[in-house]
């Protein structure tokens, strides 16, 4: 299945355009931390114009999670 977000993610993990990722890729094996959970935030918050607390973030475990979150919101 195609990571439908792969941008925004690379952008909100701080990887490169270059990096590959994978929906089964584990969150925590890359740069998944707060300063992560807050790129979400105000990715969410700008493009969407939602804000979101951070109680409220879902626990995301993998790629594939993340980018089925972002695209909740479209």
């Amino acid at each position: 299945m195609k990571i439908i977000n792969q941008i925004e993610i690379k952008e909100i993990l701080g990887l490169d355009e270059d990096d590959l990722i994978e929906r089964s890729q584990n969150l925590s094996e890359l740069s998944w931390d707060s300063l992560a959970m807050v790129m979400l935030q105000t990715h969410i918050d700008e493009k969407y114009d939602i804000q979101i607390d951070p109680d409220n973030l879902p626990d995301l475990k993998t790629i594939g999670c993340l980018d089925d979150y972002i695209n909740s919101f479209k």
